[in-house]
């Protein structure tokens, strides 16, 4: 048969289906049509008709999806604010390893810091002598001792043979550039306008515990170091931690002297020393703290003072750690 001949076949078989359709749509029944071929057609039902005449084909089921897929609704992106750095207490530009300002700080005070047990370890010295009494103090040749009745003691007792001393009984961050050391007739500050020192230990803190606030003494402290570093521009700048008072004086609570706050101001002046290159913080060594993280009983007579045998062991830390500063 030819294709011409099957193609016209096939429309008159369409064609009388159609017209079946319609003379049974009144009827409302299906009309079935059967296609024969050489080639294999599928079955087409015809549904009733209605208002429109259509053709319905098969479609093969649909196949299920190896997984459930479960709309997620969009939820826009947040975008995460940008922290927003505690400023330092200290209105001042803070420095690079030379000392030279890096950018301005904000002026709003930071925040009282958590109060610690101990203060933190920051620049902890280098155990470059074993043993106790092996502590070579020639490493103060080149080092000015200022500050108040603690470090003056160091000197009047004896207890350290090196070094210049500009200190004296009472002197704080204020009367520090007004005051004359023991042995001077200078203001304090101006002893260092001579000479020229490898290292500058600087002890103030306990005549300020009483301060009504502590963001101006760390203020004031960082003015000092920078005015010391003007006098002395070769010099390593040497911040040291207050040591303990003992527990009865520290519970009598007497003009802001508490090992509370001495802990926490240790703390503040640690983070101080990490704002220059050239500073150092030197830590209170742990002979010098008793079970209650307070001076031991037997280390001081008025309970703030060292005697000599726990002066000696201060002395012995201070020169491990002036040591390892001097060095790095």
């Amino acid at each position: 048969m030819s294709r011409p001949f099957f193609k016209k076949s096939f429309i008159l078989l369409l064609a009388s289906a159609a017209l079946a359709a319609s003379g049974c749509a009144a009827k409302r029944e299906p009309v079935i049509v059967e296609v024969s071929s050489f080639t294999a057609v599928p079955v087409a039902t015809l549904p009733p008709l209605t208002s429109d005449v259509y053709l319905e084909t098969l479609a093969p089921a649909a196949t299920a999806l190896p997984f459930n897929v479960s709309p997620t609704p969009y939820v826009p992106h947040t975008p995460t604010p940008a922290p927003t750095s505690t400023p330092f207490a200290t209105p001042r530009p803070t420095e690079n390893a030379m000392g030279e300002p890096t950018a301005a700080a904000s002026g709003s005070p930071s925040p009282t810091p958590s109060i610690v047990t101990r203060p933190p370890n920051v620049n902890t010295p280098m155990p470059w002598y074993p043993q106790p009494g092996q502590a070579d103090q020639s490493v103060f040749d080149n080092c000015a001792f200022v500050g108040n009745s603690l470090f003056e003691a160091l000197e009047a007792y004896g207890v350290v043979t090196h070094g210049d001393f500009f200190a004296t009984v009472g002197l704080n961050l204020n009367t520090v550039y007004t005051e004359t050391a023991t042995h001077g007739s200078i203001p304090v500050i101006n002893e260092l306008n001579s000479g020229s020192y490898l290292g500058v230990l600087l002890m103030f803190g306990q005549n300020e515990l009483g301060w009504p606030s502590y963001d101006a003494f760390i203020q004031k402290y960082a003015d000092l170091i920078r005015d010391v570093k003007s006098r002395q521009p070769n010099a390593r700048v040497f911040i040291t931690a207050m040591p303990p008072v003992t527990k009865a004086l520290s519970d009598k609570n007497a003009d802001g002297v508490t090992n509370e706050n001495i802990t926490m101001l240790n703390a503040r002046l640690a983070e101080l020393a990490t704002q220059f290159g050239y500073c150092r913080f030197i830590t209170v060594p742990d002979s010098l703290y008793d079970a209650n993280n307070a001076l031991p009983a037997q280390a001081s007579g008025d309970g703030i003072h060292l005697n000599m045998t726990y002066s000696r062991l201060w002395v012995e830390h201070l020169c491990m750690a002036v040591a390892a500063g001097l060095a790095s």
